[in-house]
């Protein structure tokens, strides 16, 4: 799963509250993403905040997550009271095995 601009649609997901070295240990972590500036609507701050999300460097139609990632990025939609019909569309995601 990735995600990108577009105009008129919504991504929801989960914030995290990390220190400075947390979000290093992440970058460093995830070499194959670039951590991109972003401004999200924060239910907890009813209010716009910056936040960072990792986007993959790579796209293409031939890319696809592990099951595994599939797994617990369902799991943890679940586990965080994301809608249905968005745990559904990771759920749906064409996985490789690994």
């Amino acid at each position: 799963a990735n995600v990108r601009p577009a105009d008129g649609q919504t991504t929801v997901g989960v914030a995290f509250d990390l220190s400075r070295k947390q979000l290093e240990t992440l970058q460093g972590y995830y070499g194959g993403y670039t951590a991109t500036p972003v401004k999200i609507d924060s239910k907890k701050h009813d209010a716009k905040v910056d936040a960072t999300v990792f986007v993959a460097r790579r796209r293409g139609k031939n890319l696809s997550p592990s099951k595994t990632t599939v797994d617990f990025t369902a799991q943890g939609a679940e586990e965080n009271g994301l809608p249905r019909d968005f745990i559904e569309q990771i759920r749906g995601l064409k996985a490789i095995d690994g």
